[in-house]
C-alpha cells in the first residue's frame, strides 16, 4: 500500500512540474548464437587413418604379423551405414563407397585366414593318413625294421611335399595379396573422388566465380572491430585493417576443428586468417598478405595474420586446422551464400556397377 501511494505521489509531482518522465530504452537483445554443425570426420579421413594403421597387416605375408581385429572393420562399416541412414540422398554414394572399402578389407582378411587354415590342415593330416599298413600284429625284427625305415621315408616325403606346398602357397599369396591391396586402394581412391565430386559439406555453402566453399563446423559472419570472433566465446576482433572491415569469413567455434573445402573454378587466390604463431598448423606454401591485427582476448591479445595461396583451376583444397583459433577462410566480395548445390552422379566403378 505504501508503494502504491509513493508511485501516485511521484506521478502527481511529475504532472505538476509539467515534465513527463520517459521510460528507459529496452536492453538490447543478446546476440543470436551462430549455428555450428557438429563435426564428424569425413569418410576419407576415417578410412585413411584405418588403412594407414591396418592395411599392411590385412594383406601381410604368412611369416609376417597378421591382422587380428576383424571386429574393427565391422565397427567402421557399421558407423558408415549409420551415417548413411541420416545423410541427404545426394550424399549417400559417399557412404556406399566407404562401405565398399570396408567390405574389401574384410574379404581380404577372411581370404588370408582361410589360406592359413588350409596350410595348417594339410600339414597335420599326415599323422593319420601316412602311417602305412602294418603287415602283422606281431612282426619280426626284420619286418619291424623295414617298416620303420619305410615310415621314415614316407614322413620325409610328406615333409618335402608340405614344404613345397607351403612355399607354393606363400608365392601364390604374395601375388594375391598384392591384388587385394590394389583393389582396396582403388576403392579408397574412388571414395575420395566421390567425396570431392559430390562435396562433403553441410548446407552452409558459398559460391563465387573463382571458387566454391563447402564444409562443416562453421558459419558465415562479418569481420568488424568489436564483433565476436567465434561462435562460442566472447573474444572480439580489434585493430582490423580498413579493407577487412565488413569482409565475410568462415566463423568457427573456438577450439573446434571445422572442415572447410575450397574448389577452384579457375586460377585464383585464396585468403585465410589464423593465429600468427601458427600454433601447430602447417602452412607451407602460404604467403603473408596485408597487415596483421589481433583478438581482444586480454591480456594475451593474440596476433592474427592474413595469408594467401594460389590455386590452379580445378584444384581442391581442404584448409589445414590444428590451433585454437582455426584457419578461417576470407570469402571473396562477390561470393554468394547459397544452398548446397545439386550433386552430380557418382562415377561408376571399373566393373560397371
Amino acid at each position: 500500500m505504501l508503494v502504491c501511494v509513493s508511485l501516485t505521489a511521484l506521478a502527481s509531482t511529475a504532472v505538476a512540474d509539467g515534465k513527463k518522465k520517459k521510460s528507459p530504452p529496452p536492453a538490447p537483445a543478446p546476440p543470436t548464437a551462430v549455428p555450428v554443425p557438429a563435426y564428424t570426420p569425413p569418410c576419407s579421413e576415417q578410412l585413411s587413418k584405418f588403412l594407414g594403421a591396418h592395411l599392411n597387416a590385412i594383406v601381410a605375408p604368412f611369416d609376417g604379423t597378421g591382422f587380428d581385429q576383424p571386429q574393427a572393420i565391422t565397427a567402421l562399416k557399421d558407423s558408415f551405414a549409420a551415417e548413411m541412414a541420416q545423410a541427404m540422398p545426394a550424399k549417400k554414394p559417399i557412404f556406399q563407397a566407404a562401405i565398399a572399402v570396408c567390405e574389401a578389407m574384410a574379404h581380404a582378411d577372411t581370404e588370408r585366414q582361410d589360406v592359413l587354415a588350409s596350410m595348417v590342415g594339410s600339414t597335420t593330416v599326415h599323422g593319420v593318413t601316412d602311417l602305412g599298413n602294418i603287415r602283422r600284429d606281431h612282426p619280426g625284427w626284420n619286418e619291424s625294421d623295414r617298416e620303420v625305415r619305410e615310415q621314415k621315408d614316407r614322413n620325409q616325403k610328406a615333409a618335402q611335399g608340405d614344404a613345397f606346398l607351403t612355399a607354393s602357397r606363400k608365392t601364390q599369396w604374395a601375388t594375391r595379396s598384392a591384388q587385394l591391396r590394389q583393389g582396396i586402394e582403388q576403392l579408397y581412391a574412388r571414395e575420395v573422388a566421390i567425396e570431392n565430386q559430390i562435396g562433403i559439406g553441410a548446407d552452409l555453402v558459398a559460391d563465387s566465380p573463382d571458387f566454391s566453399i563447402s564444409g562443416e563446423g562453421f558459419a558465415i559472419a562479418q569481420l568488424a572491430n568489436g564483433a565476436p570472433a567465434f561462435s562460442n566465446k566472447p573474444f572480439t576482433w580489434m585493430k582490423l585493417p580498413p579493407e577487412l572491415s565488413g569482409r565475410r569469413y568462415t566463423q568457427v567455434a573456438m577450439g573446434r576443428y571445422p572442415r572447410i573445402v575450397v574448389r577452384a573454378k579457375r586460377v585464383s587466390t585464396v585468403e585465410v586468417i589464423t593465429a600468427t604463431d601458427g600454433g601447430g598448423v602447417t602452412l607451407a606454401g602460404w604467403a603473408q598478405a596485408g597487415a596483421p591485427f589481433c583478438l581482444d582476448d586480454a591480456p594475451r591479445y593474440t596476433g592474427i595474420s592474413r595469408l594467401q595461396k594460389k590455386l590452379a583451376a580445378g584444384e581442391v583444397l581442404t584448409l589445414p586446422q590444428g590451433n585454437w583459433v582455426g584457419v578461417q577462410l576470407l570469402l571473396p566480395a562477390d561470393a554468394k551464400e547459397t544452398l548446397a548445390p545439386a550433386a552430380p552422379e557418382p562415377p561408376k566403378s571399373p566393373s560397371g556397377n
